[in-house]
């Protein structure tokens, strides 16, 4: 399948938002895992269902992504 590399900077005084995209007609399901900038290991991953035509905005710092596994960190999420 196909993979996206993101850069992510959840530090203090850093905002930063992901946005993926569906550009086919049929939904697609995607896991992100988000990864510190080391990369020893997996901080967490999430699961999103994207509708065809559709996208989603990700916030790393969020609860709801990964328990929020990536808030104050900075590193690489893989989709």
């Amino acid at each position: 399948g196909d993979q996206l590399i993101y850069f992510y900077d959840a530090r203090t005084d850093h905002v930063p938002f992901l946005t993926v995209a569906n550009p086919g007609a049929t939904p697609v399901v995607i896991e992100v895992a988000f990864y510190p900038a080391n990369l020893s290991s997996r901080l967490g991953e999430a699961v999103f269902t994207l509708p065809g035509g559709g996208n989603v905005v990700i916030d790393p710092t969020s609860s709801s992504v990964a328990g929020g596994a990536a808030n104050g960190n900075a590193g690489l999420a893989v989709v």
